[in-house]
């Protein structure tokens, strides 16, 4: 995988993902919002890393929210107090549709200062690792029948 230089530029922001990051997180692919990304996506891509598109919609968001919410329900999330991320949370909202699917809404730009960057792009990574990872079993019931 090619490294990218910390300097290098990516629309408004530096690249940040490293050879020495992917090798310690294990990346093995990014999932992406395709809405104003190309360079971003160009860039990682010629780095080596394998990109795929997460379509933001029901269909694309609505298993990585009801995951997400089984983690935090199950305290399985560990975020460390960012106050950046606690901010986006609260931003966020939920969305159903009429087929029961959900998917997060942000506030109106146009009358709000307001982001969920963080729960997005979190989602995106979770829609990944769903995508790739072995479906979990559920645990054996341990059920004693007395009496029997």
């Amino acid at each position: 995988m090619g490294t990218l230089e910390p300097g290098s530029r990516t629309g408004a922001a530096p690249c940040v993902i490293t050879d020495e990051l992917a090798e310690r997180f294990d990346i093995r692919a990014i999932g992406y919002d395709r809405w104003n990304a190309t360079e971003t996506i160009n860039e990682l891509a010629e780095a080596g890393l394998e990109m795929e598109q997460v379509s933001q919609g029901y269909a694309g968001l609505n298993e990585p929210c009801r995951q997400l919410e089984r983690l935090v329900l199950s305290q399985r999330i560990v975020h460390g107090g960012h106050p950046i991320l606690r901010w986006h949370v609260d931003c966020v909202g939920i969305k159903t549709n009429t087929d029961g699917y959900v998917k997060p809404v942000k506030p109106d730009r146009q009358t709000s200062s307001k982001r969920i960057d963080g729960v997005a792009s979190g989602l995106n990574a979770l829609a990944m690792h769903l995508l790739r990872a072995e479906p979990e079993t559920a645990p054996e019931p341990q059920i004693r029948i007395i009496g029997a």
